[in-house]
């Protein structure tokens, strides 16, 4: 009736058969997943108990949807290639939706689920059994290669864009693996989880709901894509971005040469000019980037959106152009001080968080002993107004038009005063799910694209910088500061092991060029430690320096950064 079966249902399971795979689908659990080429079984669930699919609530609290014991599961084949299954369970009701794709040979699931239970934050859809000699492989950090049972990421929760930046992992084998996927241009807001409770060799896969949660009882809308492959990580990567350069249209995106040429970075760099005079000894100046903090008027990170410049920076950064040098001034993309009188324009449009509500931003207190410590923004509105000593600021939703045009405007009056081609635009990783996702009906993250892209139209072109790095943000910055795993600040323990993989410059090198963070002077084991994690991560050659004489007599980190940058 149907022609030949790909998908059928027998005996109260539900059988996969395609080219590349063969699996095992009870009430919704992936029981078991094999490379029909060479019999490796890849998933066998038959002795765990973590669950096929579950609702997440704040907290990453979850319930159990498919349980066949306390509710029922029924089957339905809706063709040859598409079988539904109805779940009644006794914390959720569910539709999950399986489908072969007979061009790739993929299994596709698209799990949803509803509850009486308000607050639902996302549906996770868990694979477990996972065999124990893959690694996952993930463009977390600008990717990770680690074992499942690696402490690093035991129970870790990543979202999408800011953790987790881009929308698959990979399982990968002895030349041999599969991929998990999403093919997700609307962006809607998703999460890894690596671990479960009942199961370490789990991969959860959730699809979020936009915020506000308070009222919210469903989640749902992605599907998942199961591809088996042959050969290493490179394969399934490059499936993932030839897809995602289509699906952006990023082949009619370009930079100019002069990007391309870079091969040396120096960040946080005082305005001294002995520092242009001493670099100029060891790197091409036509061929490096420098990143300029403290450039402005007002002290580093206050009294945001203005950017005017302070004589002595103004004179440094005439200098450095002079002398053919690459130059980003630091400016921010979606914070304000509120203390600055746009804040009175925007701040009913402050980022509030997912579940609690409250406004998101940052300050610094000193201790008594000089310690500085990053705290929460004040709630007390008086004391939000009042408190630039504390470098207090708010983030704004970027997809608010009054912010495009008044950061637009200081912007463009900065470049055509200071005769700039490229601006570090500062925390332009942070978009995600807020309990105002919508603005305009535009999430943050769609918003912050259409922010960057606005800028990169200044006058002749603008080139943007950045802080981190996703498969959105990649699209419109040409340079971004990329963060190391869970190391933005303190190194943790085991971040050696977090090398070895330059995944985001295989995804985004073409359009956006990584460089180091911070802690990359080479002054002890951790910084040089640091900045070899960025060279295999794939980074231009970055140094940190805070003087002439660090580059004049450099240790043996930044010795080796400068051999490397002058080999381009």
């Amino acid at each position: 009736m149907y022609g030949i079966k790909m998908l059928k249902i027998q005996d109260g399971n539900i059988y996969a058969d395609t080219p590349l795979l063969s699996a095992i689908i009870t009430d919704g659990k992936i029981m078991s997943l094999t490379n029909k080429k060479t019999g490796t079984q890849l998933v066998n669930a038959e002795l765990n108990k973590a669950p096929a699919m579950e609702l997440v609530y704040a907290n990453n609290q979850t319930e159990p949807i498919a349980d066949s014991k306390n509710g029922s599961i029924t089957a339905y084949q809706v063709n040859a290639k598409i079988i539904e299954l109805r779940i009644s369970g006794w914390y959720a009701d569910s539709v999950m939706v399986i489908k072969e794709d007979p061009a790739t040979g993929e299994l596709l699931l698209t799990p949803s689920a509803y509850s009486a239970r308000k607050g639902v934050r996302s549906i996770r859809f868990n694979i477990s059994g996972i065999n124990r000699d893959l690694n996952i492989i993930a463009p977390i950090f600008q990717g990770i290669n680690l074992k499942l049972n690696d402490p690093l990421i035991s129970n870790m929760r990543s979202p999408w864009p800011r953790e987790w930046e881009a929308g698959f992992a990979i399982l990968q084998g002895n030349n041999e693996g599969f991929m998990v996927w999403t093919q997700d241009t609307q962006y809607r807001y998703k999460s890894i989880q690596f671990g479960h409770a009942e199961d370490i060799q789990t991969v959860g896969f959730e699809a979020e709901s936009y915020g506000p949660l308070h009222a919210n009882y469903s989640a749902g809308g992605l599907t998942w894509r199961i591809g088996i492959y042959e050969g290493d990580w490179h394969v399934p990567a490059l499936k993932y971005r030839n897809w995602l350069w289509n699906a952006y249209d990023l082949n009619n995106r370009s930079r100019p040469h002069w990007v391309h040429e870079i091969s040396f970075c120096a960040c946080w760099l005082p305005v001294e000019n002995a520092i242009l005079d001493a670099l100029a000894k060891r790197v091409k100046p036509s061929k490096t980037l420098l990143h300029i903090p403290n450039w402005r008027v007002d002290r580093y990170d206050q009294n945001y959106p203005d950017y005017i410049a302070s004589p002595e920076a103004e004179a440094f950064m005439k200098k450095a152009l002079s002398m053919g040098f690459h130059i980003a001034p630091h400016a921010n993309i979606f914070e304000i001080d509120p203390s600055n009188p746009a804040y009175e324009l925007l701040g009913q449009f402050e980022y509030r968080d997912l579940e609690t509500d409250q406004r998101l931003g940052w300050s610094v207190t000193v201790s008594e002993d000089g310690k500085r410590s990053v705290v929460r923004v004040p709630m007390a509105n008086r004391r939000l107004l009042n408190n630039r000593e504390c470098n207090t600021m708010v983030k704004i939703h970027p997809a608010q038009p009054m912010w495009h045009s008044i950061l637009r405007e200081n912007l463009q009056n900065a470049k055509r005063a200071y005769g700039l081609d490229c601006i570090f635009t500062d925390v332009s990783h942070n978009t995600f799910n807020l309990s105002n996702c919508l603005v305009d009906n535009t999430t943050s993250t769609e918003g912050a694209k259409i922010l960057q892209d606005y800028l990169s139209q200044i006058d002749d072109g603008l080139m943007l910088g950045g802080e981190g790095l996703n498969e959105i943000t990649m699209q419109s910055q040409a340079f971004a500061q990329v963060h190391l795993f869970k190391s933005s600040g303190t190194s943790i323990a085991g971040l050696e092991r977090t090398g070895g993989i330059d995944l985001g410059d295989f995804l985004w090198g073409k359009l956006c060029r990584s460089v180091g963070y911070n802690k990359i002077a080479g002054k002890d084991e951790d910084e040089t430690l640091r900045m070899r994690i960025h060279e295999e991560h794939g980074t231009i050659p970055t140094i940190s320096a805070r003087s002439a004489d660090e580059i004049l007599d450099p240790n043996p980190a930044v010795t080796h950064a400068f051999d490397m940058g002058n080999q381009s």
